[in-house]
């Protein structure tokens, strides 16, 4: 089978990631092909890697010829369009592809104009929750999954390499200093707890604003890691990872951390009160409800991870990157034998 991603960003998060994994592993089966840009050539291996900034107008008349241009000479049998650039971009191209190729979509994030969507043959949702607006294609939800493996140290490990405590109480939050991750809800509901740690990785726009807060709300006990290549040991040394986020599609951080063996407490996002345990999930923008379910976790951690061993399991298990590429290959076979018929 001859398969063709296309991918309009130029980002490095877990969109991006995914892509790049998907078309490698899909190389050991498949001719694969990346539409994507340039900065991204480095990371495939055995894929047909075509350099191409799509981060243009998606009503580029030149962009879209070029794009054209590509996938009627490479001619596939799937073109898998990633979030909604990418699919804006085959959904206008969609009367210039000719017949032979079947029209792929994965929406990875909730969005409000869907309607090039509706234009697919296949729409791929990383969460139920994203897919209940679409209407009209066929719809599938497939949980995206980690390549690597899980957390290379133990917590006594990665704390003693982190330099924490035994006994100190330590939250980990993953992901980019942007308004919609809401780490400012994160840091009023630290405010009300005493003596408790945490460790925020990433970086963005919002970093200055929160080391402000950091100082006025919890003086000491907040420390802003940046980027950082060892997040699997940093949630592991955690005895929570908490995710404040008004919006998500699918959280690779709370997948890298059931993996890790350690509890998540998550805003009401994606698809959190399908995968956690109750009362582990509370309302989005709420420091109150976010601060309580903090304090009862750390209250009692055997007790919480004892009421989390069925999701480290389960993470362990369905969460990984073959078995995404067993799902996604048997849709493709799906569509491919429609198409026969």
């Amino acid at each position: 089978m001859k398969v063709c991603l296309i991918m309009a960003g130029d980002e490095e998060g877990g969109l991006e990631n995914h892509v790049i994994d998907l078309a490698n592993a899909l190389a050991n089966n498949h001719e694969v092909h990346l539409i994507a840009h340039p900065r991204y050539a480095g990371r495939c291996t055995g894929v047909g890697f075509h350099a191409l900034d799509l981060t243009r107008g998606r009503r580029n008349p030149w962009l879209l010829y070029r794009v054209a241009r590509l996938i009627r000479a490479i001619r596939p049998d799937i073109v898998h369009a990633h979030a909604n650039k990418a699919t804006s971009i085959i959904a206008r191209l969609r009367p210039f592809l000719g017949s032979h190729a079947r029209l792929v979509a994965t929406l990875h994030s909730q969005k409000r104009r869907l309607h090039d969507f509706a234009r697919m043959d296949l729409v791929i949702g990383v969460s139920e929750r994203v897919l209940l607006p679409i209407e009209g294609p066929r719809k599938a939800v497939v949980y995206p999954g980690l390549s690597g493996s899980p957390a290379g140290h133990s917590r006594a490990q990665a704390r003693h390499s982190l330099q924490l405590a035994e006994e100190q109480p330590v939250i980990a939050a993953v992901g980019r200093l942007v308004p919609v991750k809401r780490f400012d809800i994160l840091l009023n509901a630290l405010a009300g707890l005493e003596k408790v740690q945490l460790l925020l990785v990433g970086e963005g726009s919002q970093r200055a604003a929160l080391e402000q807060q950091a100082t006025q709300a919890a003086p000491g006990r907040v420390t802003l890691l940046g980027q950082r290549e060892d997040v699997g040991d940093i949630l592991a040394a955690a005895d929570l990872c908490v995710i404040s986020s008004e919006r998500e599609g699918f959280s690779f951080v709370m997948a890298e951390a059931l993996q890790a063996g350690t509890p998540v407490i998550s805003t009401d996002v994606a698809d959190m009160h399908r995968i956690l345990p109750a009362g582990y999930v509370v309302p989005v923008n709420d420091p109150a409800a976010l601060q309580q379910a903090i304090a009862g976790a750390l209250q009692n951690p055997e007790e919480t991870h004892r009421v989390f061993m069925p999701c480290f399991e389960w993470a362990r298990a369905q969460l990984v990157l073959s078995r995404v590429i067993g799902q996604i290959n048997g849709l493709y076979a799906e569509l491919m034998e429609e198409r026969r018929v």
